[in-house]
């Protein structure tokens, strides 16, 4: 019975370090103008991911088969195979065509296409000649 005990232990044990991640992969994320802060990096098909920092630097931990996803809003995501790579520098691209016009109301915003009725426009000098 101990020889069992054993056994069953020796044998979690060995599943356990086999489960876990791959490798430690670093680089920074930029643009045209530098690094960039905020963006998401997910493994793809899991919940796991990191944010750079403020100099568009991240670290995270994933498998060599794994492939990493780089998104942020205003700009083309990215997916990237890590092939035994520990260090991966991407470069975002912008996504204009992905922006839609916004109109604001009294009570909140609204895309322009969603408004029905009429949309006005005013200036801030007729706001305060109305209001003298």
């Amino acid at each position: 019975m101990k020889r069992l005990i054993f056994l069953l232990y020796l044998f979690l044990s060995v599943s356990f370090i086999y489960a876990q991640p791959g490798v430690k992969i670093s680089g920074k994320v930029s643009d045209v103008t530098g690094g960039l802060p905020g963006v998401s990096v997910a493994i793809k098909g899991t919940a796991l991911g990191v944010v750079t920092d403020v100099n568009g630097d991240y670290t995270i931990q994933a498998s060599n088969q794994a492939i990493l996803v780089f998104s942020f809003v205003g700009y083309k995501s990215q997916e990237v195979p890590v092939n035994n790579r520990t260090s991966i520098n991407i470069k975002l691209e912008e996504n204009i065509v992905g922006l839609n016009e916004v109109v604001i109301v009294g009570y909140g915003t609204q895309r322009k296409i969603d408004v029905t009725g009429s949309v006005a426009q005013i200036k801030g000098a007729d706001i305060t000649t109305i209001l003298r």
